[in-house]
């Protein structure tokens, strides 16, 4: 008996559900970006980087912004980068629990 039944699976469903979230959450967050505040180096960025170092960076907000909720909208975009790669490196496995329980009751 196998102990860690499907590693390789879950490895897998874990790398590339965190390729596949850093590059929706870092598409959506770069458009979204630019309608919050203009960053002064204007280089891409992650939603994982600190809004305070925007802000003490000399980041001008956009009209209608404040850094709080700035830093609220971040917070929605990482739980949605960590709740994405949850989802994709849990399906295969969830997938596979079914096939097995279907396969033992036959």
């Amino acid at each position: 008996m196998k102990r860690f039944p499907n590693f390789g699976t879950f490895v897998g469903s874990t790398v590339i559900g965190l390729v596949i979230s850093y590059f929706l959450t870092i598409a959506a967050w770069n458009l979204v970006e630019h309608r919050m505040f203009h960053c002064t180096d204007d280089m891409i960025t992650f939603v994982a980087q600190d809004i305070d170092d925007h802000r003490l960076a000399g980041d001008m907000l956009c009209p209608g912004w404040t850094w709080g909720e700035v830093k609220a909208a971040r917070l929605i975009y990482l739980a949605t980068f960590f709740s994405v790669w949850f989802a994709i490196a849990a399906i295969p496995r969830w997938t596979i629990r079914r096939k097995d329980s279907h396969e033992s009751v036959a």
